[in-house]
């Protein structure tokens, strides 16, 4: 389902197509995919370390700092459309991390940061969250493609749905990028075929 930016707009999502371009998306994808990496770890509490696995299984791919600093650069160029669109004052971004879903690979719904006094402190500073689509979803078993590991918003249509699991799903496609606020819940969907490529960071509200 493609919505359009307005839509999400209104409902706090921001998206900008083609951010990356299909070039720069294939050289990284690939390297992602020949450096690999290690297993992601669970960035949340939860009440029993055992469920972490079940929480969270994807791959940081260990690409290399020109690239990671390539993206970052990128990134930060977009730092003033994004207190534009979410009415914050940003200070910079975290080093991107490279994320990379094989076959089974997921996220359960969680949010990417937290008002918890508890918390960290680098935590509860992560304002907005960007995702960068490296590659495309597809229906079909094109190559370079996946199948599945849609980013699926949850709570967002509270308002016109009583049922709160009720998602909202962005389709992935090479370049894309979309950007929220870090407490909005989200999830990535189980990833039933090929490798889904995604750029990952987090813009800090000043201390």
């Amino acid at each position: 389902m493609k919505l359009p930016p307005e839509f999400l707009a209104r409902l706090g999502i921001l998206v900008v197509p083609d951010f990356l371009d299909r070039e720069t998306c294939d050289r990284m994808t690939r390297e992602m995919i020949e450096r690999s990496g290690e297993r992601a770890t669970v960035t949340v509490q939860l009440a029993q370390d055992e469920l972490a696995e079940r929480y969270r299984s994807t791959t940081i791919a260990d690409v290399s700092a020109e690239t990671v600093d390539e993206l970052k650069e990128k990134l930060l160029g977009l730092e003033g459309k994004l207190e534009n669109a979410f009415s914050l004052d940003l200070d910079g971004c975290e080093k991107p991390q490279f994320l990379l879903y094989g076959e089974g690979d997921f996220i359960r719904p969680h949010s990417d940061g937290s008002h918890d006094d508890d918390a960290p402190d680098w935590l509860r500073n992560r304002a907005v969250a960007t995702v960068v689509f490296l590659n495309d979803q597809s229906e079909d078993d094109a190559l370079g493609t996946f199948g599945g590991g849609s980013l699926n918003f949850l709570d967002l249509l509270s308002d016109v749905s009583r049922d709160k699991t009720v998602g909202l799903p962005i389709t992935p496609a090479a370049g894309l990028l979309v950007a929220f606020k870090a407490d909005v819940v989200h999830e990535v969907t189980e990833v039933t075929r090929g490798d889904r490529c995604t750029a990952v960071t987090w813009f800090a509200s000043p201390e």
